[in-house]
């Protein structure tokens, strides 16, 4: 798999989890933040997974960032059709690590 797929996958899930769990009109008002305050767009998050999650730390608290980070790793993994086993302390981008380890291994 090409990591700019990977990397749309990562997006596409961080946007499934944002929309779902909270709204459409959220997700946009987060990457509008992440814009202004941290120049950064949505096609660049999963470069920069730590800042992102800190990001969401500050919006959405730490349990909520905690929350909305295993829903998003939830949908990378069903869309790369890998096993998912939800772990305190890991955040999304240990999960995002994990999978791409995962795909890289293969089957």
């Amino acid at each position: 798999m090409l990591i700019n797929d990977f990397n749309g996958m990562v997006c596409s899930s961080i946007d499934q989890a944002i929309s779902d769990a909270l709204s459409i009109r959220v997700m946009e008002s987060l990457y509008m933040y992440l814009r202004q305050n941290h120049k950064m767009t949505r096609e660049e998050v999963p470069s920069h997974l730590d800042m992102f999650f800190s990001a969401m730390e500050l919006v959405f608290g730490v349990m909520g960032a905690r929350t909305l980070g295993r829903i998003a790793a939830r949908n990378l993994y069903a869309r790369l059709n890998l096993k998912f086993d939800d772990r305190d302390g890991l955040t999304l981008s240990d999960y995002v690590d994990e999978a791409k380890d995962k795909m890289q291994a293969g089957p």
